[in-house]
């Protein structure tokens, strides 16, 4: 009877174990994989300067929560780091706003800018003491838009987004840095287990949503520039996403690879509990390709 027992308990045991170091990867993989998300912001100046009353009315309407007023930094969408020169993925739709912005309100004479914001995590040190470090921003410069699969390729400009947190300096603390998301073409299963990085609802914080795969076998005819129709695959999630998550990533839970990029809710689904759609990686590794940016690799096969 004691042997038994004793089995049990060490049965029990092992099982905790394994249940604790599955946690804990699970918890390190979407660290690695938070490193990797940026937001996508505009800002806007010089608003008093605009001739059209009722377009600086409406600008000056969006500001009136915010602490410092204008000039605003407002958070437009969601990107994640895929080139190892920093390039970033994002949607389209994303960036098609902030151009239309900057061409109408720069022509009515305020100014608009783009910039990629690498928002730093807190974290602690080996005595459990919590380091903010400092959000920086970087202005943002369009590389290529692929309309037809909702993606565009952006990066900042003159600068290090790889460069490491600016903090004071603490014992047992290790600056941190962003990471190049790792890319994997595999096809997904319906059932996958899958996690979302972004900033929904414009917020400033990065949020992590895990959901999974609702359907992988899924696509939509989008017209062409030569007025014809592409079939483009996308994958429909079973995840919560919110105005914000647009152009963020879409990670594998079983290794941190990016697997997809968010486009948006099914339409005609609530923001809060709709189906999630997304583009499939293949089509970030071909717009890469076509613009000859190094990526990563996961070891996942296609």
């Amino acid at each position: 009877m004691r042997t038994l027992l004793l089995g049990v308990i060490l049965s029990f045991a092992a099982t905790t174990t394994g249940f604790a170091q599955e946690k804990q990867r699970f918890t390190d993989q979407i660290s690695q994989a938070q490193s990797s998300v940026v937001q996508v912001l505009e800002i806007i100046e010089d608003v008093q300067a605009i001739r059209d009353a009722s377009l600086r009315n409406r600008i000056l309407a969006l500001g009136q929560g915010a602490p410092g007023g204008f000039p605003e930094k407002i958070v437009i969408g969601t990107g994640v780091i895929v080139g190892t020169s920093g390039e970033v993925i994002t949607a389209n739709h994303v960036i098609t706003y902030l151009l239309q912005d900057i061409s109408v309100i720069n022509a009515a004479g305020g100014r608009v800018a783009g910039l990629i914001g690498v928002v730093e995590r807190p974290a602690q040190t080996s005595t459990g003491t919590e380091i903010f470090g400092n959000s920086r921003t970087y202005s943002l410069t369009v590389l290529a838009q692929d309309p037809i699969h909702d993606l565009a390729l952006i990066r900042a400009a003159n600068s290090d987004i790889f460069a490491p947190t600016r903090v004071v300096k603490s014992p047992g603390y290790a600056p941190q840095s962003a990471r190049i998301a790792s890319i994997s073409e595999k096809h997904l299963e319906d059932g996958e287990d899958i996690f979302v990085c972004g900033f929904p609802n414009w917020s400033d914080s990065l949020i992590t949503t895990s959901g999974r795969v609702a359907t992988a076998w899924s696509s939509e005819g989008v017209p062409d520039q030569n007025n014809g129709i592409d079939e483009v695959d996308k994958i429909k999630l079973d995840i919560r996403i919110n105005s914000g998550n647009s152009g963020g990533p879409v990670f594998d839970s079983d290794d941190g690879s990016l697997v997809a990029i968010v486009e948006g809710v099914q339409s005609g689904a609530v923001s809060s509990g709709g189906l999630g759609i997304a583009i499939p990686a293949k089509y970030v590794t071909e717009l890469l390709d076509r613009q000859h940016v190094k990526w990563n690799a996961s070891s996942v096969s296609r």
